[in-house]
């Protein structure tokens, strides 16, 4: 054996893809995967980062749906405003919605 390679400890698992929304593991790709960009503050001419860019990945379109709709209202967004631009804009389909 190489020495150089030390060997994973007992109970480490490979990274396991768990969904943004409801936490379950997620088996191979994820069905809904997105990029979200970083979340700015500005104070002036002065940037702060508050959450850098990250890929969100969903087990379903539903939870896609949910957390996108919670973090959209968060950000002041009315649940009209909020459908409306997922729809438009994140190309996500309501849930029960065809």
């Amino acid at each position: 054996s190489n020495p150089s390679q030390p060997l994973p400890g007992p109970g480490i698992m490979p990274s396991m893809i768990l969904c943004m929304y409801c936490r379950m593991p997620i088996n191979g790709t994820p069905p809904v995967s997105e990029e979200e960009g970083e979340l700015v503050y500005w104070e002036g001419d002065k940037e702060t980062i508050l959450e850098p860019a990250r890929e969100l990945n969903f087990c379903s379109n539903r939870c896609a749906w949910q957390y996108r709709m919670s973090t959209h209202k968060q950000m002041g967004m009315t649940g009209k405003q909020a459908r409306e631009h997922l729809i438009k804009f994140h190309s996500l389909t309501e849930p029960g919605k065809r």
